[in-house]
């Protein structure tokens, strides 16, 4: 059944160790650990009628959808796009490492490669791009003076 479920054994522990107890406590706390560590890297999001995860360092930006008031455009680094059933003040509200850089954008400031001040725009390492307000590019540029 191991096999059939692609489950990894974590650790072995002998039943007749005086210690079990103490090794049971480690495992427990490893996982728990790695839990913690893999669902911080992550970013639920519901697409249609079903949900899927995503790593948060494949997100480019959000946009706010042309005909629908109430959900959003995902870009990803694979130049993939999904359409979300949340709108931008939402996705906001729910992860704080989003950054809003124009009223109709929010954006994942990671993976931002170049900021043009004479477009006003913010160009992505996979070649995308969005505008950014000039209120927003003036706060970008004192927050992260020499990043970009």
């Amino acid at each position: 059944m191991t096999y059939k479920y692609k489950v990894a054994a974590l650790d072995f522990i002998a039943k007749d160790s005086p210690t079990i107890l103490d090794s049971i406590k480690e495992d427990f706390k490893l996982v728990l650990n790695k839990r913690q560590k893999n669902t911080s890297e992550m970013f639920s999001l519901q697409v249609g009628n079903h949900f899927i995860d995503l790593e948060f360092a494949k997100i480019c930006f959000f946009e706010t959808h042309y005909s629908n008031s109430h959900a959003s455009i995902l870009w990803l680094t694979d130049n993939r796009k999904l359409q979300i059933a949340k709108n931008l003040h939402e996705l906001e509200q729910l992860e704080p490492r989003l950054s809003r850089v124009h009223r109709s954008f929010l954006v994942n400031l990671e993976n931002v490669e170049v900021v043009d001040n004479s477009q006003k725009l913010l160009f992505f390492k996979n070649g995308l791009s969005c505008p950014i307000s000039r209120r927003k590019l003036k706060l970008l540029q004192t927050k992260n003076k020499g990043s970009y």
